[in-house]
């Protein structure tokens, strides 16, 4: 029986991607298929093949250069949503009826109820990202001194402001209660034992790093580019979910523990609280999940492949022993000491049983899977919201809810818009392909 492994292979291959500038060419046999590409309008396919033969390859869909979601617009909009939900939390607590003839009140807050050093405190906690991520636009032609300056500087400002209004606070309250402001140095970490339980391992701080995918056809290179891009995504989504838990305890748990005096619903404030976490972790992870990082997650995952086991008999006796030196095709039966395994993808150069690698194809190989997985979020928390809101009969509530929703239909209209955008270059793609064969 011919073996269907592919071993590494050190040639040239067949279609050779050649990148100048912002443009970038194809060099192949077949240069009438290029011109009717550019007339039809249709992305250049690069291709990466093991060899010239007749074997299963793995092609990439280039997606064309589109605009990065600014960081600076990022924090303007969590800034603006989390004192939105401040204010929403205070408008439930503290609501008058100023709407009535011969009410007193002329606010529709009862401010002399609102402890505003405690609110100055948490507009402090909140605006420290967009004031650090100010200072470094103004600081940036000093690279990474001034990265550190423009850290250095807001944290001692937030610091600084901080602490007066600590010492303001602290008058009113007993020391126990206090206690409660440094409540996330203790769940933080409890957060981070979860994510390391769900991913199968501790993140690693890795952000900063720009990945670009490169097509190899080593497993070994396959497999360690897979390990950095897992531990890169388990290390983002921590950081989604820390600065999600942040804002959403300081901007709507906090005030609800310090009120004075409030007469609303504990079910209606705690689910704000979830829902601000939730909106808010949504926002993160689609700043730190661009469609630029999940097109390369995706192009890792096609050479990775992913291993299926098998119990068919008849697949185990003509199977091969597994190697890791070699890349195997789609429907290849091998041998492993966890048991036969079938390669589930055009390359696989996966470990077969190997946790990681199956969590990370089971992700990233179909490239709409977790933009999918982000717009039902979405879809969900407005479908609640707007389930709290037909059955809201108070103002206060009307109100808050619609501020609220605002933000999820704003965060389900840039989804739906790259979902169409992957859409529509996938398709054009397949179309191509197609007159290509044909």
């Amino acid at each position: 029986m011919p073996s269907r492994a592919r071993p590494r292979y050190e040639g040239k291959p067949a279609v050779v991607s050649v990148k100048s500038g912002s443009t970038s060419s194809v060099v192949t046999g077949n240069e009438g298929w290029l011109r009717l590409c550019r007339r039809l309008a249709l992305p250049d396919l690069s291709a990466c093949q093991f060899d010239g033969s007749a074997a299963s390859s793995v092609r990439h869909y280039r997606l064309p250069k589109n605009a990065p979601s600014e960081e600076l617009e990022l924090e303007v909009v969590l800034l603006v949503y989390s004192l939105c939900a401040m204010l929403c939390q205070y408008l439930h607590l503290y609501q008058t009826t100023w709407w009535l003839r011969f009410s007193q009140e002329k606010h529709a807050i009862r401010l002399s109820s609102v402890d505003w050093h405690m609110t100055l405190f948490i507009a402090t906690i909140v605006a420290t990202r967009l004031v650090r991520t100010v200072l470094q636009r103004l600081l940036q032609p000093w690279n990474h001194s001034g990265t550190l300056v423009a850290s250095v500087l807001s944290y001692s400002l937030i610091f600084i402001s901080g602490c007066v209004s600590l010492f303001q606070v602290r008058r009113g309250y007993p020391p126990v209660k206090m206690l409660a402001l440094f409540a996330p140095v203790f769940v933080i970490p409890l957060l981070q034992r979860l994510l390391a339980f769900c991913f199968h391992r501790q993140p690693q701080p890795s952000r900063c790093i720009r990945f670009e995918h490169v097509c190899s056809m080593e497993p070994e290179k396959v497999r360690d580019e897979i390990t950095v891009l897992n531990s890169d995504v388990q290390y983002r989504l921590l950081e989604a979910v820390q600065q999600s838990f942040l804002a959403a305890f300081y901007t709507t748990f906090l005030p609800y523990l310090f009120a004075r005096e409030h007469h609303g619903s504990r079910v209606w404030l705690f689910s704000v609280v979830i829902l601000v976490w939730c909106s808010t972790f949504l926002f993160h992870t689609m700043h730190l999940l661009p469609l630029r990082y999940l097109d390369v997650l995706h192009r890792a995952a096609q050479h990775l492949g992913a291993w299926k086991p098998t119990r068919s008999r008849a697949g185990a006796e003509n199977s091969l022993a597994w190697s890791e030196f070699c890349v195997y095709e789609r429907g290849t039966t091998v041998r492993h000491p966890l048991g036969a395994f079938v390669a589930d993808g055009n390359s696989n150069a996966a470990i077969p049983g190997n946790k990681v690698h199956q969590q990370f194809s089971n992700w990233f190989a179909q490239p709409l899977k977790v933009l999918d997985c982000l717009l039902l979020l979405d879809v969900l928390l407005i479908a609640a919201q707007m389930t709290l809101l037909m059955a809201s009969c108070e103002w206060s509530r009307v109100l808050s809810l619609g501020i609220l929703l605002f933000a999820n239909f704003y965060a389900g209209y840039k989804l739906m818009r790259d979902r169409f955008f992957v859409c529509h270059i996938h398709a054009s793609n397949l179309f191509a392909e197609v007159v290509r064969t044909g």
